[in-house]
């Protein structure tokens, strides 16, 4: 009986990430967060939950809980793309410099976005490019709505 308990919590946990990814999609970070921190609760040894909660907390600028999330990931995952480039946009955020660009520098040769092969020398320019045009859209997203 304890198995399907546990199948249960982690049916449980799978559904709130769904949650969580709708809520994001439209823009409710706050309930995305909530059905994040949820899902945790109840399996905490799933790093995408914590990394799907970091990108809600960046959407929000709350770099201390970006970090935060993101290094629990990492703990869970020493391999987490996401984890490892969201740490990293966090510390050059605190302007940790050395720290930041170390951290996007684990990335590896794939970028973090569309997991396309990159050279060594395109990654960093690669991310610092799409953070300013998602910065860009961030600000003037409405003048290229189609919906």
């Amino acid at each position: 009986m304890a198995p399907s308990v546990a199948l249960s919590w982690q049916e449980q946990a799978e559904q709130l990430r769904k949650d969580g990814n709708h809520y994001f999609k439209k823009d409710r970070f706050r309930a995305a967060i909530e059905a994040y921190t949820e899902a945790i609760t109840l399996c905490p040894n799933v790093p995408v939950y914590f990394t799907n909660r970091a990108r809600c907390h960046l959407k929000r600028n709350d770099w201390t809980k970006v970090e935060e999330d993101c290094r629990k990931a990492i703990r869970l995952d020493h391999n987490s793309v996401k984890g490892h480039y969201m740490l990293g946009l966090a510390l050059l955020q605190r302007e940790e410099y050395a720290g930041g660009i170390k951290e996007l520098e684990k990335v590896g040769e794939f970028d973090p976005i569309t997991r396309e092969r990159l050279d060594e020398s395109q990654l960093i320019s690669n991310l610092a490019i799409k953070e300013a045009v998602h910065a860009f859209l961030d600000k003037h997203g409405w003048a290229y709505r189609t919906d």
